[in-house]
């Protein structure tokens, strides 16, 4: 491989590796904001039993 090509494929690899991190980031970010809406819902079931 050239150095040209051996840049061009690094490039693209952190390019896609960070494409990917983002996207997990963001998931996790949604995942944790639901479990929240679950606790608060959940709690706000039992006080209307009670």
């Amino acid at each position: 491989m050239s150095w040209k090509a051996k840049k061009l494929f690094l490039a693209k690899a952190l390019r896609r590796r960070g494409r990917t991190q983002r996207m997990r980031c963001v998931r996790a970010r949604s995942d944790v904001r639901e479990r929240i809406n679950h606790e608060t819902h959940e709690k706000d079931e039992r006080v209307d039993k009670n």
